[in-house]
C-alpha cells in the first residue's frame, strides 16, 4: 500500500510539475480531462483491491495448508493394552489424541484466519 501511495505521489509530480511534465517527459497533464484523470485514479483502486484479494486467497490456503499438516502430524490411535496377571483379562481403553492446531500464520487482516 505504501508502494501504491508513492506510486501515485510521483505521477503526480511528474505530471504536474510545469517544466518537467511538458518540456522534458513531453506530458500533458492538464490536458487529459475527466475521463484521464478517472482512469488515473481506478488504476491505483484496482491494484489495492487485487492485492487485498491475493491476500485473502493466500491466507485461506495457508490455512488449509496448516490444517492439512496438522492433522498429518498427528499419532495414530494406541492400540489397547492387555493387561496381564490376573484372571480377568481387560482391555483398556485407548486414549483419545486430539489434534493440534498450529497457527503460525496471521494473516494481514489482524489474524482473522
Amino acid at each position: 500500500q505504501k508502494a501504491i501511495v508513492m506510486a501515485q505521489i510521483c505521477l503526480y509530480v511528474a505530471v504536474l510539475t510545469p517544466y518537467l511534465s511538458d518540456r522534458i517527459l513531453g506530458l500533458r497533464g492538464l490536458e487529459i480531462g475527466f475521463f484521464g484523470w478517472a482512469l488515473a485514479l481506478a488504476g491505483p483502486a484496482g491494484c489495492f483491491i487485487l492485492s487485498e484479494s491475493c491476500k485473502l486467497i493466500s491466507a485461506y490456503q495457508a490455512k488449509k495448508h496448516q490444517d492439512s499438516l496438522s492433522m498429518a502430524d498427528t499419532p495414530p490411535a494406541a492400540a489397547p493394552i492387555k493387561v496381564v496377571g490376573s484372571k480377568n483379562v481387560k482391555m483398556a481403553a485407548p486414549v483419545p489424541v486430539q489434534p493440534v492446531k498450529k497457527r503460525w500464520f496471521q494473516c494481514c487482516m489482524g489474524g482473522i484466519f
